[in-house]
């Protein structure tokens, strides 16, 4: 949506990513490892985080694919 809504508007919004971490049925979420690694620090938070891109750990899944992302230790989609 981002670059669709660029392209047609010539405005460059502020996007979140938040279903890095979600578990589609079927599948397994990109961020699961993240969310693994990083459990106790979302447990801090309530159980959800986010960061700005600029922030992103190394390694981070695609940071130039949003402003900002948003990962939970709770991601069931049903």
């Amino acid at each position: 949506m981002r670059v669709r809504f660029a392209e047609l508007s010539g405005i460059e919004p502020f996007s979140i990513d938040q279903i890095a971490s979600v578990e589609f049925p079927g599948q397994v979420p990109v961020a699961a490892p993240w969310v693994a690694a990083y459990g106790y620090v979302l447990a801090a938070y309530g159980g959800a985080a986010g960061f700005l891109a600029e922030d992103a750990p190394e390694g981070w899944l695609s940071p130039d694919s949003a402003d900002a992302f948003v990962i939970a230790n709770e991601n069931a989609m049903t």
